[in-house]
């Protein structure tokens, strides 16, 4: 029984993380195309200019989760001299 509660309580703590994550991902993803706009040029770029790189590799599977960084897509062809 505490076993069932405590991988319930993780899988709603998981669900919860990711959903913020991926709601500032949505608010730079939405905020990009604005700094873009000449009304607000002077405003500094932040992380939202590669927002759609991460978003991209988010859902391609190119995120190396146990290493914690990005790999290169795992479709890429292996060079010949590594056969």
């Amino acid at each position: 029984m505490i076993t069932v509660a405590l991988a319930s309580y993780a899988r709603d703590t998981l669900v919860q993380v990711q959903s913020a994550r991926l709601g500032c991902l949505l608010w730079e993803l939405e905020e990009s195309p604005r700094k873009r706009s000449w009304s607000v040029r002077p405003e500094i770029e932040g992380t939202e200019t590669d927002a759609w790189r991460r978003a991209l590799l988010r859902f391609s599977g190119s995120f190396d989760w146990r290493a914690g960084t990005w790999t290169r897509s795992r479709y890429e062809p292996i060079p010949a001299d590594n056969l």
